[in-house]
């Protein structure tokens, strides 16, 4: 009877002191808060929804100009060569004409001799109207009309041989002229594109780019050329490292009865060269408005795509549908809305309705509070 009595207390007491555990454990989960994840997160967003295409183009020049040689001249002189830059009215090409080289040294002999004419008959006349100095009107009468009369021919002299220099003046312009046409200039400022040294009236010698920023174009069919629009800009890519903007200038047909649609774009790029390879990028809009967020955002489970949503707190799983994906952004189909905040790098360890701080738009006295509980 004693032994069964103690029994019955030691089970009385491992009751009593069962509960008192309970009781304490139950008011420990009552009193303490379950604590919270943290988490990054990371807008849905709208944007249009665009495709990159890419085309190459050449740069080239809005103006060619042709230079044909002189007719029944020989060049004897090539001043310049592919790639030199010129300037308006610049020497490209030298030519000579004996015949008239011939006639202009002609010309210059005679007018020195006509110089020296001159130059003597006005001393001359000089002299002898010194001689008449002095000289008595009755008494040397005669002397006065012999000298009288050798002034005037002097005068006459010096007259002819004035005249002679001025139409001999005359003449040495126009001979200058005539030899000064025979050079070919250049017609503008620009960079020599080619040379071809020849003599055939009918085909060019030199071809001349005009200076200034150059053209890029693109030869395109309707349907590729139809994503530029004039004044509308495109990227362009000079080299792997290099990039600028262009504007589309025009369209034209490539030539009549042709196809494909010729697209020039200006740029503001002065250091490409005629025939320089360009790429250009255009972006063509497949939908005006659609939502897009980070790929960061996104967490595979069981060969489905989900995003988990931080909303009041609390973690929303969603299960997304995916359309284009564009750089390190996913458009989302279905799933999410505009504004909305996805968790950023998701865990498989997340789950529903999970509490969560979102620690990308709490405020710092928040975080402050959080540590002191």
């Amino acid at each position: 009877m004693k032994k069964r009595h103690v029994i019955w207390t030691a089970a009385g007491v491992c009751c009593a002191v069962l509960l008192s555990a309970n009781t304490y454990i139950f008011a420990r989960s009552e009193t303490s808060p379950i604590q919270e994840i943290r988490v990054h997160t990371v807008k849905v967003e709208e944007a249009a929804l665009k495709k990159k295409h890419t085309y190459k183009g050449t740069a080239v020049s809005e103006k060619v100009f042709l230079l044909y040689p002189k007719a029944g001249k020989d060049a004897s002189e090539w001043l310049v060569q592919p790639g030199d830059t010129v300037t308006e009215g610049q020497e490209l090409v030298a030519y000579s004409d004996p015949v008239l080289d011939a006639q202009l040294k002609e010309a210059e002999d005679e007018l020195d001799e006509e110089g020296v004419k001159a130059d003597y008959y006005s001393s001359l006349k000089t002299k002898l109207q010194g001689k008449l100095t002095g000289l008595d009107d009755e008494k040397d009468k005669a002397l006065i009309e012999e000298i009288s009369g050798q002034i005037s021919e002097a005068e006459l002299q010096e007259s002819l041989a004035s005249s002679r220099e001025t139409a001999l003046n005359g003449r040495i312009t126009d001979l200058k002229d005539e030899i000064d046409d025979l050079k070919l200039e250049s017609p503008l400022a620009g960079t020599i594109q080619s040379v071809d040294q020849h003599s055939d009236p009918s085909r060019p010698i030199i071809t001349i780019n005009s200076s200034g920023s150059l053209l890029i174009k693109l030869s395109l069919p309707p349907e590729d050329a139809a994503l530029f629009a004039e004044g509308e800009e495109a990227e362009l890519l000079i080299s792997k490292r290099e990039k600028a903007s262009g504007t589309v200038l025009r369209k034209q047909p490539e030539s009549s009865g042709a196809r494909n649609v010729d697209v020039f774009l200006q740029t503001d790029k002065t250091d490409l060269f005629e025939g320089q390879p360009v790429s250009v990028m255009v972006y063509e809009t497949l939908k005006e408005k659609t939502k897009f967020v980070p790929s960061s955002a996104l967490i595979k489970i069981d060969k489905k795509d989900y995003v988990y949503v931080w909303s009041d707190g609390f973690l929303q799983k969603r299960n997304v549908k995916l359309g284009e994906k564009r750089s390190d952004k996913v458009e989302i189909v279905s799933g999410a809305v505009n504004g909305e905040w996805a968790v950023h790098k998701p865990s498989e360890a997340y789950y529903h309705h999970q509490r969560a701080i979102n620690l990308t738009n709490v405020k710092p006295a928040v975080l402050k509070e959080e540590k002191k509980k």
